[in-house]
This record gives C-alpha cells, structure tokens and sequence, in this order.
C-alpha cells in the first residue's frame, strides 16, 4: 500500500512535528538533515522546534555509487512510471529487508568529511537534543550511521530521529518519530526536487530568533490494547503459548487453546500466568516485555518517553501486563475494572496532578478510556486514527495539549511560496481528530 501526499502536507507535517518535538523534549541544539531529501523536512522541522543550528551531510548508499549507482540512474530514466510503481508495490519490501540483513555483517560509516562537518558543529563538552531528519527509514543504514558516530563524538548526547514514514517498519531508536509506516509518494513527485530551494534554510548557525517555548509537564493517559499496542491481548497469548510449547507442557497448551477459541483469551492467559511458577512467571513477563516493546506504536512511546510529557497507562488487563508494561516502557500503569472505574481513577488523578503549577495540559487517548471525562478543565480527549499505524499522527491532532504559547519564525519564499499555492489537508496540524483527507492510498 502507497501513500499519496502533496509536497506541501509533508512541509506542514514537518513543521507539525517540529513544535511537537519542542514541546515534548524541548529545543534541539542541532538538527542533522539527510540530503537530498531530507533538506525541505530539515528546514521546516528544525525551524518550528527553534534548533538552534541545523546542518546537512550527504552520505551515498553504496547501491548509489560508481558503475552500480549509474546503472540505477539510468535503469529508473528507462523504467516507465507504472513499472517502477509495481517495483516500490511488489519488490520494494523485500530489497529493504535484504538490504538490512547485508548491513549487519557490512555497515554504512559515515566518511571523513561528514564526520568533520558534525564534529564542528557539536559542543562536545555538555549533553545535547540532537534530532535527525531525513524523508524516510527504509534499511536504516545511513540513520544508524549518523546515530553511531554521534555515540562516539558525544556519548552524553541524547538523539533522535524524525521522517516522515519508515517503509519497512525498521526502528532504529527508541525515540524515533514517524508519521506512516508505509511508502510515500508525493504528488509533485521526490521531495528532492525541493532541496535547493530550501539549502540555506536547512544549514544554518544560531543566527536567528527562536520561538518562546512552555517547558511545562504533560500528561497523558492511554489505553493498553488497540492504542498503545494494536493487539496486546494476542501478544501476551502468543507469548504464552510459545513458553508453554518450549516447557512441553501440552496439556496447559491445550486449555489454554480451548478456552481461546471461546473467545476468552484474556481470561484464558490470566488464568493459565497465574498456574506458573514464580520462574515460569518471570520469563513469561520477560518475553512479554521484549514483544510488547516491539509491538508498541512507536512514535506514541517515544512521546510517552520524552522529558516533559509525564505518561500513565490506564487498563483492566490482568496484573501481569503491569510489570511487563513498566518493564518495557518505564511508564506508571493504573489498574481499573469497568469503564465507569476507570473514568473516577482518572478523574480523580487529574485532579491530583493539576495541583503542580508545572503541570499545562492533560490528554486522554483511547477509544473508550475519555468517555465522560470530555467537559474537564484543560483536558484534550482523542481516539486513536484508525489508520495512524505509529501514533503521530494522533498526536499532531491533538494540537490543544502540546502547542504552548510561542512566537512567530521567519518563514523562507520557498515555505511562503508553497503555503500560498497548494490547499493543506486536515491533517496537517489542525485540532480536530486525524483526517485521511489529501492522502490516496494505492
């Protein structure tokens, strides 16, 4: 499946995700784009989050240069459109997953230059927020590249990572932010085109104003299963299913499989957790852990994570799911039966946290988990977008809990130019729920 968006959705989703960032982790010191694709996304985001500087390094694929990268050049000018639309469709995938595993045995290293141009930019002697920007993740290869030499030029550093999707669902940090997690396609076509109109914007020195920024805390309640993570439940049932099959013990196997097809898997696991011993338990909850971790939206952790947003799970899932949650996330999770039980504990919480002066917006995300919690003072309530794969765009909509008070910044003619003549969809950083509208899907 093929997302279609205009040049300009993605520069508004940039900028989007810029203030985000901002105000979830604070103002870059240095935003690193990607070249060639990444310069436009590089300009917008580290213009909105007030970075204070911005640089671009261009790093070649292997696949892109001498005999093997003009080959490709010439091969994609003498592909017609529909073939290479079959390809990214039916072929793309694959070469991304293969592209991975020859990466691990052969990783990208950054050349001497480009680690010259970061080490010249970088205050080596404090900790710094460095984000790194290009277009999309598709191997990962030159992303972790970036992140490796940034662990060795300043290991106290904390790094992140925004495109605008993934392609192969790769994740190469924990603080990693995407808007989709499939491929894109823009209507203009490559976002590339637009580099050298937006070169200066996106490598600059803490030369202009940046924008005032709210450094409050906050908070966010979510649900476990289906927004957190699509399908806990089958997580913690496969995980189970799996330990019970490596221990031989069948006849559990079988009872557990029973009372599943009846429809009852999340008694069905509690039931057989509780049957464990205390080891057996402690490697369920392990294993669970490592699946949750790596089943969970992404961008939504990665926001439940960041410095000034204090998260907490809300949720009748049995007492295991607890620890295996915080194992895996580190965030608090509060236990409630019913719908009505979990609107009082909330509630109640809320009422208790406001009390911090530090404490500027409070959302509550989950299909369910608002219900009658809609009329409370400086309370966002939202659904998760039934096709927001990464939890991003979720968060964008929800504009009223992370957009603090901040100033005007000095847009380029190239922003300005696209802003005039191209109509923006819903979704771009607007406060009502996440709209497909200005996407195609093929």
């Amino acid at each position: 499946m093929t997302i279609r968006i205009a040049q300009a959705e993605a520069m508004r989703l940039a900028s989007c995700s810029g203030e985000l960032f901002a105000a979830v982790y604070g103002r870059p010191n240095l935003v690193i784009g990607v070249e060639r694709a990444g310069t436009a996304l590089t300009a917008r985001f580290a213009t909105a989050a007030g970075a204070d500087q911005s640089v671009l390094i261009r790093q070649q694929r292997r696949s892109t240069q001498g005999n093997t990268g003009r080959a490709r050049r010439l091969l994609a000018r003498m592909l017609p459109a529909l073939a290479r639309r079959l390809y990214k469709r039916m072929l793309f995938k694959p070469a991304v997953r293969v592209s991975r595993q020859l990466q691990r045995r052969l990783p990208i290293v950054l050349d001497d230059d480009n680690r010259s141009h970061l080490a010249t930019r970088m205050d080596r002697q404090r900790p710094q927020l460095i984000v790194i920007v290009d277009d999309a993740i598709d191997s990962g290869g030159t992303v972790q590249a970036i992140l490796n030499t940034l662990g060795e030029l300043s290991p106290q550093s904390r790094v992140a990572v925004f495109t605008l999707t993934t392609t192969a669902g790769n994740r190469v940090t924990a603080h990693q932010l995407n808007l989709f997690a499939d491929l894109v396609d823009y209507q203009e076509g490559d976002l590339g085109n637009l580099a050298d109109d937006y070169r200066s914007e996106a490598a600059w020195q803490a030369t202009r104003p940046r924008p005032v920024e709210n450094p409050g805390k906050r908070l966010i309640y979510l649900d476990l299963n289906d927004t957190l993570v699509p399908n806990a439940d089958g997580v913690a049932a496969r995980c189970l299913r799996s330990l019970l099959w490596s221990r031989g013990n069948l006849f559990a196997l079988g009872r557990l499989a029973s009372q599943g097809r009846q429809g009852q898997w999340l008694h069905a696991v509690d039931a057989a957790w509780r049957r464990l011993s205390p080891a057996l338990r402690k490697q369920f909850v392990d294993r669970l852990a490592r699946e949750l971790a790596s089943e969970m939206r992404w961008s939504l952790a990665a926001v439940c994570r960041a410095p000034r947003v204090q998260a907490k799970l809300v949720t009748a899932a049995p007492a295991y799911y607890r620890e295996a949650v915080e194992q895996a996330l580190g965030i608090d999770v509060l236990v409630a039966g019913t719908p009505a039980t979990r609107a009082a504990l909330i509630a109640d919480d809320v009422q208790q946290t406001s009390q911090d002066s530090t404490v500027t917006s409070t959302l509550i995300l989950g299909r369910r988990l608002g219900q009658g919690l809609e009329a409370m003072p400086n309370v966002v309530t939202a659904p998760l977008g039934p096709d927001d794969a990464t939890g991003l765009q979720t968060l964008l909509a929800a504009k009223a809990w992370w957009q603090s008070a901040r100033g005007g910044t000095r847009k380029s003619p190239a922003e300005a130019g696209l802003e005039s003549s191209t109509p923006l969809s819903p979704l771009s950083c607007s406060g009502n729920a996440p709209s497909q509208a200005g996407q195609a899907r093929s």
